[in-house]
This record gives structure tokens, C-alpha cells and sequence, in this order.
């Protein structure tokens, strides 16, 4: 996942350090890195602090099992 930090003055960066991830949930992890792993069906919020701040919820879904059809269908929507 990315970070962006929004300014005052509408200035956007992405935050790249001394960010410190968190989720909601065991079925979801996420590194110092941002990188999500699904480690079990279920629902999760990931959210990001900085310097005392802390942004916006991201929720993650992970599903038991898909088929191929819903599969392609959701790497197609990624991809765009």
C-alpha cells in the first residue's frame, strides 16, 4: 500500500518512512514496507500513522475461494 500525506496547501507526497501500518484484523497482516498478506478468510481495516496522525481506513476483504470467473473479472478491474 502507499501512503499520501495531503498539506495545507494541497501539496500531495507519499510518505515512504516512519509510517507504522496497523490492521484491524488477524486475517490480514501488513509489513513495515506496506506489503498486505491475507493470512485467513475475513475482513480487515488498514490504516497508516504518521507523526500522530492517522489517515483514513483502507477496509480489505479476503475471500475463502473464488472461481475463475470472479477472478478474472477482479484482475481485470485492478488493472485498470
Amino acid at each position: 500500500m502507499k501512503c499520501l500525506g495531503v498539506y495545507d496547501s494541497r501539496y500531495i507526497k507519499e510518505i515512504n518512512a516512519d509510517l507504522d501500518w496497523s490492521s484491524s484484523s488477524d486475517s490480514v497482516s501488513i509489513d513495515e514496507k506496506g506489503t498486505v498478506s491475507a493470512l485467513s478468510k475475513g475482513n480487515a481495516e488498514i490504516k497508516a500513522k504518521y507523526k500522530g496522525r492517522i489517515s483514513n481506513a483502507v477496509e480489505i476483504t479476503v475471500l475463502d475461494k473464488i472461481d475463475a470467473t470472479t477472478e478474472n473479472a477482479l484482475k481485470k478491474e485492478l488493472s485498470h
